[in-house]
Order: C-alpha cells, then sequence, then structure tokens
C-alpha cells in the first residue's frame, strides 16, 4: 500500500487548491481568484491572528541597520510598517514593539546596541523576530554563550555581496506574504512555522516571465550544493501585476517542481505564490534556505 508523506501531501493539496480556485480550465487553468485586491487591508486570517498585535515594524542599529533603516524610510509607504532607527533613549519604542505581529530587527553582533535592541524585541514577545546579521563567524562564537534563535526568532545570515539589496527583497516578500491574503497555498501561520527557531540564508531569483522557469532552474542547479544541505525551505515567488492573467497551473507546478528536484527527502519546503502587486521585475522567487 502507498504511502503519502507530509511533504507531498502539502504541496499536491496546494495544487488542488490553486486547480479549485483557477475555475476555468479553458485557457489552461489561469489563476486569477482574488481581484481588485485592496493591498494595504489585512486578511481576516491575519487579523484574527494577530489580535492586538496591528503593525510590522523594523529596527535599525549600527551599520548594516542603519543603512537598511535609511533605504526602508525612503521605499515603504504603507501605515501598517513602521521603521525605526534604535536609540536607548528612544521614550516610545516599547509601545511601538509592542503593538507590532511581526518585528524585523538588522544590525551587526560586534555592537552592543544590537544586544540591547535584540533583547527589547524579544522582551515583548512578537508572533514572529526576524532578525538580519551580516556575519556568520561571530554568531557561531556567540551561539556558545547565547540563546541564539530565541523562541519565535528567525535569524537571516546576509551574504558578502549585496547584503542590502538582499536584504530589502526578503524584508518586502515576507512582509507581503504575512501580511496580505497569498494567492497560493501559505498564509502567515505557514511563514512563521518554518522560519521560527531557525537560522537561514536568502538567495533571490529574478527574471522576466517569459524566462521564469528557465532561469529558476538553472539558479536552482547552480545553487545545489546550498539546497542540499538544507533543513527547511521558505520559497516566495512573486509576480509582477501585469501577468496577473498569465500565470498558469503548469507554470506554478513547474516552479515548485524545480525546488523539490534539489532537496532531499527529509527536507520541508513551505512554498506559494505572493500576491500579485508591482515590482521591478516580471518575477522573483525569495528562497531562504534554514537550518
Amino acid at each position: 500500500m502507498p504511502i503519502i508523506n507530509r511533504r507531498d501531501f502539502m504541496k499536491h493539496v496546494g495544487l488542488f487548491t490553486f486547480l479549485v480556485c483557477s475555475g476555468n480550465i479553458s485557457k489552461g487553468f489561469p489563476f486569477s481568484p482574488i481581484k481588485n485586491i485592496e493591498t494595504h487591508s489585512i486578511s481576516s486570517q491575519v487579523e484574527q491572528l494577530f489580535e492586538s498585535k496591528a503593525r510590522v515594524c523594523f529596527l535599525g542599529t549600527k551599520g548594516i541597520g542603519f543603512q537598511l533603516t535609511k533605504l526602508l524610510t525612503k521605499t515603504v509607504d504603507d501605515h501598517n510598517f513602521e521603521v525605526h532607527l534604535f536609540s536607548p533613549q528612544q521614550r516610545d519604542l516599547i509601545s511601538n514593539l509592542a503593538n507590532s505581529a511581526i518585528i524585523f530587527l538588522a544590525g551587526e553582533i560586534e555592537n552592543r546596541d544590537f544586544w540591547i535592541a535584540r533583547e527589547l524585541c524579544i522582551s515583548v514577545n512578537p508572533i514572529l523576530l526576524v532578525t538580519m546579521i551580516n556575519n556568520r563567524a561571530k554568531l557561531i562564537f556567540k551561539n556558545k554563550t547565547t540563546n541564539f534563535p530565541a523562541n519565535s526568532e528567525s535569524i537571516i545570515i546576509l551574504p558578502p555581496k549585496n547584503p542590502m539589496e538582499i536584504a530589502i527583497k526578503t524584508i518586502q516578500d515576507i512582509y507581503s506574504f504575512s501580511w496580505f491574503p497569498s494567492l497560493l497555498c501559505l498564509d502567515f501561520a505557514d511563514v512563521r512555522s518554518i522560519l521560527q527557531n531557525s537560522i537561514g540564508f536568502p538567495f533571490i531569483c529574478e527574471s522576466s516571465f517569459e524566462n521564469s522557469e528557465n532561469t529558476f532552474n538553472s539558479y536552482i542547479k547552480n545553487n545545489f550544493h546550498h539546497f542540499q544541505h538544507a533543513d527547511k525551505i521558505l520559497c516566495i515567488f512573486s509576480f509582477d501585476n501585469r501577468y496577473e492573467d498569465k500565470i498558469t497551473l503548469d507554470h506554478v507546478n513547474t516552479l515548485s517542481e524545480y525546488a523539490y528536484s534539489v532537496v532531499s527527502d527529509n527536507c520541508e519546503i513551505v512554498w506559494g505564490i505572493d500576491h500579485i502587486r508591482t515590482l521591478s521585475v516580471d518575477f522573483r522567487a525569495t528562497i531562504v534556505l534554514l537550518t
């Protein structure tokens, strides 16, 4: 008697949901079940889960945190997303953090303010704390004496090449996917369950819509050794709003198959399609490899 494992079950249930939602199969399963979505409205499921926590907050400390604070201040235009530069003298910081369901913290672990800010974030008990740093060697040393990661915390270690760009896009996609209704498979509970209590490494793959399958396949193969060692993977596919009516079941299935093809049988994959929004590219895959 054949037995289906949990990973295959989740994968096929997700694709079945996609098929049911798409409805009209005469055009190759075009997928557009959510029309005229209010991009600044919170889904009812997220609203119930968050209860009194009504915001997402970014908190930057010196170094990379300071640089990200400046970039996000210029690019974020959303009343649900607050951006702060950490200062021990900032009186209203605790109340802002306490009202945040998701907190993004960025800084350098050599800096004392980073540890103060991290303890502050942990103390308000967010639903998810995403901590971004850029020094893996120091983290290994700190692990011997520090609770790293803490409960409901995900440590994201930024790469030495283009750390700012990758950090910004990872923050944008995790926030968008968690806060707004996604098109396929995931909700905030899935994102939280796979990110929490883990250490991750982010990867970004971008391309035109027409070449998205080939580009993503090549990207996966070129980073095969990274994927092979992952215990868990979060994979978010995002499309520019110009292609809302061109996304098909075959296209989504092909993208997901590429991700499944390079990981071990014991690796848990959580993937889905972000809600359609305006991007600087046609297609983007945001991948976080977790251990």
